[in-house]
């Protein structure tokens, strides 16, 4: 399901305290009107840092100011965003720092009534990022691996700016790239799987793993001397066969010495093989212990995961509830049978007429479902490092017992040939028995090494299969997803030339138009031929109405994540003249009007406003002018 931001009010103190811009906005379109030089582009550029942008070329009064507060309502979700205007050395705007959540309004905020919590700009090991939070807010998949998707990144395309190249369809930055562009392209049209993406890192992983493992298996395989010796069943029954061997070697030396008398004293090897099993046995219990303790925090952890998800989830169905009953319109009183008045105030009872938050409870419960994922993510985090603890555990526990085992065996023979001097006869059985236990030793090495093998040609069929399982997910979720971009592409295309067959008669091309493709990869929109060459204002045109074509197709694919708002600043760039720029404003409202209010938001800037649109509705805050800016107390 798409996400939906909507901005309820703009709010920026100075650094001495005082209100420099304080402006609500309504749902659907909204108006920015004054002259040029007025401070116009200033609004909407404290609008894109106030959401996450990362921006810090700001004209001096901007830079009187300390905060930008921004309420904002995601999903039915309001909240407050605060973000400071902090100054570096070199006198512009820190863009990278971070920003603090409150889950109420900007009054609330102010008077410190709810909840806030502070991110930073960057994803730490022990903290999220301030994009993390918002992105699950939102429900915007995390794009995990070298593509750090942020805040910033997606408001490149849902902000269109005045200082961004004509030819750049994205907002403009240094350091772009184009995977970057596509992932975000890729993201905001729906397209984007964050299962698909894991599982080509799965795939990627995997493989890498599989050819190690062939690494290791040619390695031992190149130094056996017969194919048997990879073999731990062969390996296991020549080691039974010759402790067999030794057994019967020990009885008939027990034989031989019967009769004669025990030594009265144990031999030094004795004492050593004693003191050694003993320390054995002791480090083997403690082995033991820690084992048990590490499958018991494993079994617990994995216990208490699973109960958060559920919570988890129990609160996603509570917000679609509450989401869904918010609809629910009564005719009758359920008292009385009584037919209710329908004239009644927008956010009122129907009932009683009080006013009435429905989105504290969906706040209240995104919040929780958010403390839930940072519990749910540590959670893991402590869980996948008991496991590796336990499958140390177990290695040591494996060799520990082996060892073991081997001690015991000697110091039982020990004590059973600690006898009385012996003939030549008892000497050479006592000789080939220590050759055999010798023998035991190579062979249990060798079995060491089969066994490993085993588990190498083990791990390399299980790696097989999973690349074979992951290749047909990603095969077939690459289906679909094929299937979504045409969908999506289809419909920019015919917005697009619906744009561009209305505009006014200043380019041939445009109002003939059967063919509208945008390459957001190589960040570039055209017609049917990408080299074909445009004036200033044409290409600005076309870009705009690229931005417009994706916003607007955002209100029609339910499967698309573009949130369903778009912020401009000045239909008027880059010499577009006053009567086509209206005429956009024009088609572009005239086009809106066909769809829910209550579903989309615009706000952009303009400095030649009709005289219609200047008193209409759309308006926010007052007519800018050289003498009265938008920013107020920063002389």
């Amino acid at each position: 399901m798409a996400s939906r931001i909507q901005i309820q009010r703009l709010k920026v103190l100075t650094r001495t305290g005082q209100t420099a811009y304080d402006e609500c906005f309504h749902k659907g379109i909204n108006i920015i009107r004054g002259e040029n030089s007025s401070g116009k582009s200033t609004i909407t550029h404290l609008l894109f840092f106030g959401l996450g942008g990362s921006y810090s070329d700001f004209v001096i009064e901007a830079k009187q100011c300390q905060n930008v507060y921004t309420q904002v309502d995601i999903n039915g979700c309001v909240i407050t965003l605060k973000r400071e205007l902090r100054l570096s050395e070199n006198g512009r705007i820190d863009s990278m720092v971070g920003l603090t959540i409150f889950w109420g309004t900007i009054d609330e905020a102010l008077a410190n009534s709810c909840e806030s919590n502070y991110f930073g700009y960057r994803t730490t090991d022990k903290k999220k990022s301030f994009s993390n939070v918002l992105f699950e807010i939102m429900d915007m998949p995390l794009v995990v691996g070298d593509n750090n998707i942020t805040m910033h990144q997606i408001l490149r395309l849902m902000y269109i700016d005045q200082e961004s190249p004509t030819s750049s369809l994205f907002m403009y930055e240094q350091f772009d790239n184009q995977i970057t562009r596509e992932t975000v392209a890729e993201l905001l049209m729906g397209i984007y799987d964050s299962d698909l993406y894991i599982s080509k890192l799965n795939i990627k992983d995997y493989q890498k793993q599989l050819d190690n493992v062939n690494t290791e298996i040619k390695i031992i395989k190149a130094s056996l001397n017969r194919p048997e010796e990879c073999s731990s069943s062969f390996l296991i029954n020549i080691i039974k066969n010759k402790e067999a061997e030794v057994i019967r070697l020990s009885e008939s030396i027990i034989k031989k010495r019967a009769g004669q008398k025990v030594k009265t004293k144990y031999s030094k090897n004795f004492d050593r093989l004693k003191e050694s099993v003993v320390k054995l046995r002791l480090a083997y219990s403690q082995h033991l212990e820690r084992q048990n303790y590490l499958q018991s925090e494993i079994d617990d952890t994995e216990m208490f995961i699973v109960a958060l998800e559920n919570r988890q989830k129990a609160l996603a169905d509570s917000i679609s509830v509450r989401k869904g009953l918010e609809g629910l319109i009564l005719d009758f009183c359920p008292e009385c049978l009584t037919k209710l008045d329908n004239d009644v105030e927008e956010g009122h009872c129907r009932l009683c007429k009080a006013p009435i938050d429905n989105t504290k409870g969906i706040r209240q419960a995104k919040r929780y479902e958010l403390e839930l994922s940072f519990q749910i993510k540590e959670s893991k985090i402590v869980l996948d490092q008991l496991k590796k603890d336990l499958v140390k555990a177990n290695s040591i526990i494996s060799g520990t017992k082996s060892q073991l085992e081997t001690y015991e065996r000697l110091l039982t023979q020990e004590l059973k040939s600690t006898l009385s001097p012996q003939d030549e006869e008892i000497d050479e059985m006592i000789y080939n028995k220590g050759l055999i236990e010798g023998e035991i030793l190579q062979y249990r090495t060798m079995l060491e090494r089969a066994s490993y093998y085993e588990g190498l040609v083990e791990k390399r069929e299980q790696l097989q299969t999973l690349i074979a399982k992951e290749a047909c997910f990603i095969k077939a979720k690459e289906a679909e997803q094929q299937k979504n971009k045409a969908i999506v592409e289809n419909k920019i295309k015919e917005f697009g030339i619906y744009f561009l067959q209305n505009d006014l008669q200043r380019q041939q091309e445009f109002t003939q138009a059967d063919e509208f493709n945008v390459d957001f990869s190589n960040n570039i929109v055209y017609l049917s031929n990408k080299h074909s060459k445009y004036s200033a204002s044409s290409n600005f045109y076309l870009k705009i109405v690229a931005r417009f074509a994706l916003f607007m197709a955002s209100l029609e694919i339910p499967f698309m994540r573009f949130p369903h708002f778009i912020f401009a600043d000045n239909m008027e760039d880059k010499g577009i003249e006053i009567e086509r720029a209206q005429n956009f404003q024009k088609v572009l409202i005239d086009k809106l009007s066909e769809y829910d209010i209550n579903n989309y938001q615009v706000i952009y800037t303009t400095s030649y406003i009709t005289e219609a649109l200047d008193k209409s509705p759309y308006v926010v805050g007052e007519r800018y002018t050289k003498d009265n800016k938008s920013l107020k107390y920063v002389d």
